[in-house]
């Protein structure tokens, strides 16, 4: 494997692990407030619906960008 490749299995790594990660911090954060009143069963849900959503969107963005830079790199190398 190639630098290059290696540096494209790379990003998809950070890709994946960011849309991984993002439902966790928002539970984190949600769980880091320390008033009762504070922290609503609706408010959660909401946030970690919102995440989960952003995390998706980000994700397959990102691996459009990516599948792009990917053909045209080939078709680069392909002479076309």
């Amino acid at each position: 494997m190639g630098p290059k490749a290696f540096l494209r299995n790379l990003e998809i790594f950070f890709i994946i692990a960011s849309g991984i990660s993002m439902p966790f911090i928002v539970m984190g954060s949600y769980f880091s407030l320390t008033l009762e009143k504070d922290r609503s069963k609706p408010l959660i849900i909401f946030f970690l619906i919102i995440s989960v959503v952003y995390a998706l969107l980000y994700s397959h963005f990102s691996w459009n960008n990516i599948r792009e830079q990917i053909i045209k790199i080939n078709n680069l190398k392909k002479g076309k």
